[in-house]
């Protein structure tokens, strides 16, 4: 399983995990989603609609702990996500569940503003764990630039697809993206922006890609 996946995805699955049951027509709801994601374009890792102070608390370290220890043994049994509580955002985010006969499509009602966003410098390649934003940027442990974000979300039957292999669709897709403009410590700000895809089961060949990340970080004058 990539990188990407687990670092910048398994945030997004707690959307799924939140829909409601059984929902005959599309249902609209909050959750407090938190999202995290890898930048190694610029060895960044991403915090949005939480901080890394709040967010990497010690049931969060522990979680990535778990599943970096899941991943070492091979992936052996299920996936030890449902033993943890999701980690809550700062601000609930409107979503819309639509409930199908092929699973559950989750998507964010538009672009979501004024979201706070952190972006920390991602550990030496040699400490990187790649199951999660704590564990990837706790021995660097600096803060490279804070601000604001908008959120854009996309999420098809992620949970069946990826971890317990019983999707109804015949892949799943993932899509994110989001940006603002942050200020470093020093007072210098940059305009930033992220887009994750990601489709799943896939191959390296021809078909769809695995996934695309894309980032940009810009210094404004």
């Amino acid at each position: 399983m990539h990188r990407h996946i687990l670092s910048a995805v398994l945030t997004l699955l707690l959307v799924v995990t939140l829909v409601p049951a059984a929902a005959a027509s599309p249902e609209q709801t909050t959750v407090p989603l938190a999202f995290t994601g890898p930048d190694f374009t610029h060895d960044l890792v991403i915090f949005v609609n939480t901080s890394r102070e709040a967010y990497c608390d010690d049931v969060q370290l522990e979680f990535e702990r778990v599943v970096a220890e899941w991943l070492d043994g091979g992936m052996e049994g299920p996936f030890p996500g449902d033993d943890f509580p999701p980690a809550v955002g700062f601000v609930a985010l409107p979503v819309q569940f639509v409930d199908t006969a092929q699973g559950v499509i989750a998507t964010t009602r538009g672009n979501v503003e004024g979201l706070h966003m952190e972006l920390w410098v991602l550990d030496d390649p040699e400490d990187q764990v790649g199951v999660g934003a704590c564990l990837d940027t706790d021995d660097a442990d600096q803060l490279f630039a804070t601000g604001t974000s908008t959120f854009n979300g996309y999420v098809t039957d992620l949970y069946g697809a990826v971890f317990e292999g019983e999707a109804q669709r015949p892949r799943f897709v993932d899509h994110t993206h989001g940006g603002g403009v942050v200020t470093t410590p020093d007072g210098d700000r940059y305009d930033y922006s992220w887009f994750y895809h990601q489709h799943a089961p896939c191959e390296d060949g021809p078909g769809p890609r695995c996934e695309v990340a894309k980032h940009q970080l810009r210094r404004l004058r």
